[in-house]
């Protein structure tokens, strides 16, 4: 899809010995993967539940314990603990290490490096091939400008892609949106 941007330039295998197919290979990994952390993707969110936390803890604070990532963990979206979202402190560090200061029943919420294409909805692969093809177009046509002109198409479908990603699932109403027997009393204090 990135080279067909390119006009008839396709190939049949990325493991091909041509200068499209090796420039795919560079990118691949990497354009993928900072596509896939910068969004919240939902084919791309997983969930964790660690055991008990490293034998190695930080030296401070002392009340921290070192978790260890799942291997396809691109970024935590949030922690929870005992299946309720917990606002303990944490943060990543430490090659991939979640610092915090639960010490059990610690779960995350993650972005995971999802490799199989299989599982790429319509818009992630639209925007993918849209970033392959800014990272590689200058390389294999000489023209500079072409990598702004696919950044620009990339943000618009990111927003398209965004839209088609949050109208999926139950999401949490504003205050306003809610029923007045769940809690929304706003309309007693605005007057209404």
């Amino acid at each position: 899809m990135a080279l067909a941007r390119f006009g008839n330039v396709t190939i049949a295998d990325i493991d091909e010995n041509t200068k499209e197919s090796r420039a795919c290979k560079a990118a691949w990994d990497t354009v993928r993967d900072e596509l896939l952390e910068a969004h919240s993707w939902r084919f791309a969110i997983k969930r964790y539940e660690f055991g008990t936390y490293l034998s190695t803890v930080p030296t401070f604070p002392d009340d921290h314990y070192y978790y260890e990532l799942p291997a396809a963990c691109l970024r935590v979206l949030e922690l929870w603990q005992a299946g309720a979202m917990s606002d303990a402190e944490w943060s990543i560090e430490d090659e991939n290490k979640l610092l915090c200061n639960l010490d059990e029943d610690v779960q995350i919420r993650y972005i995971a490096r999802v490799t199989d294409v299989s599982k790429y909805g319509p818009a992630f692969a639209a925007c993918f091939a849209c970033s392959l093809a800014a990272v590689i177009g200058p390389k294999l046509t000489s023209n500079p400008k072409l990598r702004l002109e696919y950044l620009n198409e990339l943000s618009l479908l990111i927003s398209k892609a965004e839209k088609l990603n949050a109208i999926e699932g139950n999401t949490t109403k504003h205050k306003d949106e809610q029923a007045l027997d769940k809690g929304n009393f706003s309309w007693q204090k605005e007057g209404r």
